[in-house]
């Protein structure tokens, strides 16, 4: 369509030019907002100066906002800034690596099952994987297509009494339960969030906010070199659990992958 549009315009057919460009923008804008329809909103994030984060006031958060909407809802999470020329890049990244992370870390799972269960939330296609994860469970779970990617469709048949018979082979989006992006139709952005309807959610809600502040020291905007070791450092002063040795071998894999994508 571009070429399209080149050949027209260097051969200065103008009228032609204009309604085909005219088309393929607004092609483009459709595509956009068909793609932004499948991300939820999201209950406000807390509009607090740095520095002023307690506990006590993002539990007050969460109950407040469970108190108005229910569970069936995200709520947000701080969206870090890197003030490099290669912002989008870098945001993308740390944005695709962070979840991991910090639910490895952090998320004190109740066994409970309701990652993998039917949730009822009307925009939830199921859980996001890659092309190769959908290739090694297509025979035992049920994979949808939805435009250029693929969902793990609720329930999932590897739940066995809320064990996970694949557990130590589950795909990167079980991994990041219960983050998931939202869009902020304010600001047009995307950004990240937790999903309410888990047990464990609150808890995890309230470390993460606590750690990231932690983690920027008092200012928004990050550089690119942000390592695995920051993050390490950066953890000491909260309670976490060990990552298993597979986890942690998923984890720095995927942290070279976001480091290199930065490179």
């Amino acid at each position: 369509m571009n070429y399209l549009i080149f050949v027209l315009y260097r051969f200065r057919k103008y009228s032609l030019y204009v309604k085909i460009h005219a088309i393929h923008m607004d092609i483009r804008k459709i595509i956009e907002q068909e793609r932004r329809s499948f991300l939820p909103s999201a209950s406000p994030i807390i509009p607090s100066s740095i520095g002023s984060l307690t506990e006590a006031l993002l539990e007050q958060n969460w109950d407040s906002e469970l108190t108005r909407h229910g569970n069936k809802r995200i709520i947000g999470i701080p969206r870090l800034r890197f003030n490099t020329s290669c912002a989008d890049k870098a945001d993308k990244a740390f944005i695709d690596f962070i979840p991991l992370y910090l639910v490895a870390s952090f998320l004190k799972c109740e066994r409970c099952g309701q990652c993998c269960r039917p949730n009822y939330l009307s925009w939830d296609l199921g859980v996001t994987i890659s092309d190769a994860e959908a290739a090694q469970l297509q025979n035992v779970c049920r994979i949808t297509k939805r435009r250029d990617k693929s969902y793990l469709k609720y329930p999932c048949p590897l739940l066995v009494e809320n064990q996970c018979l694949r557990y130590s082979l589950r795909p990167f989006g079980c991994r990041c339960f219960p983050f998931n992006r939202w869009y902020d139709e304010s600001t047009g952005e995307e950004g990240l969030g937790i999903l309410m309807h888990c047990p464990a959610a609150r808890k995890l809600y309230v470390v993460v906010n606590l750690f990231l502040e932690k983690l920027v020291k008092g200012n928004r905007e990050l550089n690119t070199c942000l390592t695995l070791h920051d993050l390490e450092a950066a953890k000491h002063d909260f309670e976490s659990r060990i990552i298993s040795e597979e986890d942690q071998v998923y984890v720095n894999h995927r942290a070279n992958v976001w480091r290199n994508s930065i490179m």
